[in-house]
């Protein structure tokens, strides 16, 4: 018995558009923006001295070049922030937390979202409960029950109980397939073997935080965090060969 961890997820943007998060409210993801990339911008901004012109107007190059159409496509808050920042009323470093964060949790919003219909088409009953920061995905076959959390910037943890020995390998590589083909990609997973059919630390933080379900206990517990807004792991580029890569299969 194992639980897995991803830092990072991505978006195969045709498939997933396709799917589950052809809905306006994921043009931003739909159209490669990223909360990791967006968060790098806004540290190089909030780093660079706030005097002189040039380095503001460098900063704005590196925006309109990661993001060419943000008045279109991203949500109306973010918009908002860096219209403020374009007048001089908000640095550019703070507009840009402010679009990191709302991107961070569309991305957990659109894990969440195709998680649910990807493990209904597993055979599945699911219960979902959403945070402020924490989205979790209970969801019960027989005497198997499978927890799926996912943090804000996609970042997802998954338990299992009721299986014996490495059973829950096929699980997850069945979910982790499922969400594949449905245009969610993950990072590679991080395995830690707990050898227990009860579940490891995600269902035991959620038991321990208390809820009507699982999946509510994991939610108070994974808002109960202090919050950080993280930067890209990996370079863009090995992010560009993993997707096309995954996308080939």
């Amino acid at each position: 018995m194992s639980t897995y961890t991803n830092s990072e997820t991505a978006f195969q943007t045709d498939v997933a558009g396709a799917y589950d998060l052809s809905t306006s409210e994921y043009s931003a993801l739909l159209n490669g923006m990223c909360s990791l990339d967006v968060a790098k911008l806004a540290t190089e901004a909030l780093q660079v001295p706030t005097s002189g012109l040039n380095s503001d107007a460098i900063g704005w190059e590196r925006v309109e070049q990661a993001m060419p159409a943000w008045r279109q496509q991203l949500p109306a808050t973010s918009t908002a922030a860096l219209e403020s920042a374009r007048t001089g009323a908000i640095p550019l470093g703070v507009a840009l937390s402010t679009v990191a964060l709302e991107l961070g949790t569309l991305e957990r919003l659109a894990v969440a979202d195709t998680s649910v219909p990807a493990l209904v088409g597993l055979g599945y009953a699911v219960t979902r409960v959403d945070g402020i920061r924490t989205s979790a995905i209970e969801a019960r076959r027989g005497h198997e029950t499978l927890l799926v959390v996912v943090g804000d910037q996609g970042t997802v943890a998954t338990d299992h109980l009721g299986l014996v020995g490495d059973a829950c390998d096929a699980r997850q590589s069945d979910f982790v397939a499922a969400m594949d083909t449905r245009g969610v990609l993950f990072d590679e997973s991080v395995r830690v073997r707990h050898d227990d059919p009860r579940g490891g630390s995600p269902v035991d933080n959620a038991v321990r935080s208390g809820g009507a379900s699982l999946a509510e206990g994991a939610v108070r517990h994974g808002d109960a965090k202090v919050p950080e807004l993280r930067t890209r792991l990996l370079p863009a580029a090995t992010r560009a060969t993993r997707l096309a890569q995954r996308g080939a299969r």
